[in-house]
């Protein structure tokens, strides 16, 4: 098993992670556009992926107030490689790289609601106020759980966020 990052994901890599189900993620119904990542943290199980967490770097306003933070998305796991522990290897690597490589102040995601429990074993919580994300037609609030890590001992101020972006 062995961390690798890269810029981009090939179109093989896509389908393997990606392509073994009808909306994997749950939430096809929500019609979201969604932001694509600039960093792909993939673990590489017999020299293939079968893990991926995607990273980008974006300043979000909390009650006003601009936070940089790392936002990680399309955390997936191939089908036959679920249950190994892959995605908690991946994600604790993630979040030690945007802690420390790129000095973010916390790292922000969205989930569904049975997901919640795997990243709050791994230190992330659940944002409470509401968060604006942008859309074609406009801003809307999130329908998904967002959640957030500190980066350092730092607590996450109250008020609404402000993505100012498309979720990823």
């Amino acid at each position: 098993m062995q961390i690798r990052l890269e810029n981009h994901l090939s179109d093989e890599e896509h389908r393997h992670l990606f392509g073994w189900g009808e909306d994997i993620f749950g939430a096809d119904h929500l019609n979201l556009r969604w932001r694509p990542k600039d960093l792909h943290i993939f673990v590489d199980v017999n020299a293939r992926a079968e893990t991926h967490v995607g990273l980008l770097r974006h300043n979000v306003a909390v009650d006003g107030r601009s936070m940089l933070v790392a936002g990680v998305g399309g955390v997936v796991t191939a089908l036959a490689s679920q249950g190994k522990g892959y995605a908690t290897y991946a994600m604790r690597y993630a979040g030690d790289f945007m802690c420390s490589e790129w000095g973010v102040d916390f790292g922000l995601l969205f989930c569904r609601d049975p997901l919640v429990g795997f990243y709050e074993r791994l230190g992330w919580q659940k944002v409470e106020d509401a968060v604006e994300i942008e859309q074609p037609g406009g801003p809307v609030e999130s329908p998904m759980n967002v959640m957030i890590r500190p980066c350092r001992e730092k607590s996450w101020p109250a008020g609404r966020v402000k993505l100012n972006s498309f979720p990823w």
